[in-house]
């Protein structure tokens, strides 16, 4: 599935401007690009893959409110970042 960048900007400016239910579409938008990424760190049948996912997407939504910008590539962004503090 193919996410177009206006709607996720668009998502995230929701959560951002304090909408806290825009808080699980931004979740929704994000999932599919950074369940791959993941999957790239852990093996697809570690049953630990969807927590990860999980912690990474809270990670994400606290980072926006706390940063009070979107970064451009939020999939990347949250994966990097949380991979980082991961280490």
């Amino acid at each position: 599935m193919t996410i177009d960048p206006g709607s996720r900007r668009d998502v995230i400016q929701r959560y951002l401007a304090g909408d806290d239910s825009a808080g699980d579409d931004v979740c929704r938008e994000l999932d599919e690009p950074l369940r791959r990424a993941v999957l790239g760190f852990v093996s697809p049948d570690d049953p630990d893959g969807d927590d990860v996912v999980q912690d990474v997407q809270i990670a994400f939504l606290a980072y926006l409110r706390r940063a009070g910008v979107a970064p451009d590539n939020p999939a990347a962004f949250a994966v990097a970042t949380s991979s980082a503090l991961a280490v």
